[in-house]
């Protein structure tokens, strides 16, 4: 997926959107961008919460993205883009085991449990800057980084029959493993760029020497238990 922020503009701008829909959902958004001088200021907000037609199922989720554009001159622009974004699922539900029988159950159905919670966070800070040399040629500095931390403790059944089974058991419900999942994530990437158009003859063409550094670390935490 290609996400491309909402860049500040160079003209007033306002926007609020009210969403409602089915299962108590309600969503909010608004738009503003204001301009001080050479300094242009973009806000982005949204917010929506709800339940699901799946028991136990409700989200809250939450948006809010600035971006600041500074025309030092008429060569020399530097932007900056953010966005900060908050998921949260309670009772989330991972489907049902593909079994006999399973397909008699109401669509609502769940395997999973009230108590069971996803949450993500994330956060992106980027910084772009860009200088026009002449009428040809250009120079970008972008700097980048992103971090996520992901919590996620959930229940899925593996199984479900009502014959002698693993330990010798008999089972009459679906058994269940409950797991604790806990991630984190750190990007972090340089661009230097130098490009701009060349013409040899009728021909032109366009050049762009750059050096591009990544960093990325992941950081996976699970447990597990049957219950």
């Amino acid at each position: 997926v290609n996400t491309i922020t909402k860049k500040p503009l160079d003209y007033k701008y306002g926007y609020v959107g009210l969403q409602v829909g089915s299962y108590d959902f309600f969503r909010a958004t608004a738009d503003v961008n204001e301009v001080f001088g050479n300094v242009a200021v973009r806000l982005n907000m949204a917010a929506d919460q709800g339940n699901s037609f799946v028991n136990y199922e409700s989200s809250k989720n939450g948006l809010i993205a600035p971006t600041v554009k500074w025309k030092v001159n008429s060569d020399i622009e530097i932007l900056y883009a953010g966005e900060f974004q908050r998921t949260t699922m309670n009772g989330a539900s991972n489907g049902l085991p593909n079994i006999a029988g399973v397909q008699n159950l109401s669509a609502g159905t769940t395997m999973s449990e009230p108590w069971t919670r996803f949450s993500n966070n994330n956060s992106i800070n980027q910084l772009d800057f860009k200088w026009k040399i002449d009428s040809n040629w250009t120079f970008r500095q972008g700097l980048f980084k992103a971090d996520s931390s992901m919590s996620q403790p959930y229940a899925i059944t593996p199984s479900m029959n009502s014959n002698p089974s693993r330990f010798g058991e008999t089972l009459t419900s679906a058994w269940r493993q409950f797991f604790v999942s806990n991630q984190n994530q750190k990007n972090t990437a340089s661009q230097t760029e130098f490009y701009g158009d060349v013409k040899t003859g009728d021909v032109r063409h366009k050049i762009l020497v750059g050096y591009e550094s990544v960093s990325y670390t992941h950081l996976t935490l699970p447990t597990n238990r049957e219950v």
